[in-house]
C-alpha cells in the first residue's frame, strides 16, 4: 500500500510525502533503472553567501526529475526546486529559471551551514544525498532601547514598552534579543519577572510576537520568529520589554525598574 510523509520531515523511504506514494505503483508497473542526481551548482561548495542567495540545480535522470529538495537535519530547508520557470509579479517582474529559487540568508545568523540535496523523479526514485557546505556572512544591524517602567502600570509610567525598528529590514531576518533590568524600590514583592519582546507584522496586517522572560536580571535569547521586510507591509516591526511583579499576599506589589535592551538582526 502506498504511503506518504507529513510534508515537513524528510525520510529516505517517504521523502516529504510529495511524490513517494508513487513508489508502490511504479514498482509494480514500471521498471526504472538508476536514481536521479540533484547536481546543485549554486551556491558552490565552500562559498560565502549573503543577502538573497540564488540556489540552483541541474538535476539529471534517465526519467523525468520531479523536484529537488534541500534538507537540513531532516527538515526542509527552503522551497523545493522544480523544472518549471516562473515570472515574478510587479513592474519589474523577472523570469525565474527552472530549478532555481531564492533563499534569504538573513533568516539565519552568520555561521557555517550544511545542507543536503535530494532529487526525486516522477516514479518516486530518490537520489543519494549531495551534501553542500557554505558560509553565511551578513552585516548585523543593532538597535538599542532604554525605558523606565513601573508596576502597576499608570498613565505616566507603563510596565510595558515597545520601540519601532527604524533601521531598514530588506529581507526576512532572524532576531536576537539581549538586555538587562535594574530594579528600583520594590514593595510587597515576592517575584519580579523581566521580559524582552519582539513583534513583526505581515503584509495582511496580522502579526506574531515572542517574549523571552526571566526572574533574573539578564535576558539573552533568539526568538523563533522572523522580522518581515519593510517594503511588503504598512505596519513596522517592534522590540521592547516589560516587568511583572507578584505579591506574596492579597495586597498589590509595586515597584519600578530601568530596562536596557538590544535587538540584533542580519541584513
Amino acid at each position: 500500500m502506498a504511503s506518504s510523509g507529513d510534508g515537513v520531515s524528510w525520510t529516505s523511504n517517504l521523502a516529504f510525502g510529495v511524490v513517494n506514494a508513487f513508489k508502490a505503483v511504479s514498482s509494480a508497473t514500471v521498471a526504472v533503472g538508476g536514481a536521479p542526481v540533484p547536481n546543485v551548482i549554486s551556491p558552490a561548495e565552500g562559498a560565502t553567501v549573503s543577502g538573497l542567495v540564488t540556489v540552483q540545480a541541474a538535476p539529471t535522470d534517465n526519467a523525468t526529475v520531479h523536484h529537488v529538495d534541500i534538507v537540513q537535519n531532516g527538515t526542509r530547508f527552503m522551497q523545493v526546486l522544480t523544472g518549471a520557470s516562473s515570472t515574478s509579479s510587479g513592474k519589474r517582474g523577472a523570469t525565474i529559471p527552472a530549478w532555481t529559487a531564492s533563499w534569504p540568508s538573513t533568516t539565519v545568523f552568520n555561521s557555517p551551514i550544511t545542507v543536503s540535496a535530494f532529487a526525486m523523479d516522477v516514479f518516486g526514485n530518490t537520489s543519494a544525498a549531495q551534501n553542500l557546505d557554505f558560509i553565511v556572512q551578513n552585516k548585523l544591524v543593532t538597535q538599542s532601547g532604554t525605558a523606565h517602567v513601573c508596576w502597576p502600570s499608570s498613565s505616566s509610567c507603563d510596565n510595558n514598552v515597545w520601540q519601532q525598528v527604524t533601521t531598514g529590514v530588506a529581507t526576512q531576518a532572524a532576531t536576537h534579543l539581549q538586555g538587562t533590568v535594574s530594579y528600583g524600590a520594590l514593595n510587597n514583592t515576592k517575584f519580579a519577572d523581566f521580559w524582552l519582546q519582539v513583534l513583526s507584522y505581515n503584509a495582511d496586517g496580522s502579526g506574531q510576537e515572542y517574549f523571552c522572560g526571566t526572574d533574573q536580571t539578564t535576558v539573552d535569547c533568539y526568538p523563533p520568529l522572523l522580522l518581515q521586510p519593510d517594503g511588503s507591509k504598512s505596519l513596522p516591526n517592534y522590540s521592547g520589554g516589560q516587568i511583572d511583579l507578584i505579591s506574596p499576599n492579597k495586597n498589590s506589589a509595586s515597584g519600578n525598574a530601568t530596562i536596557n535592551w538590544t535587538l540584533t538582526y542580519p541584513q
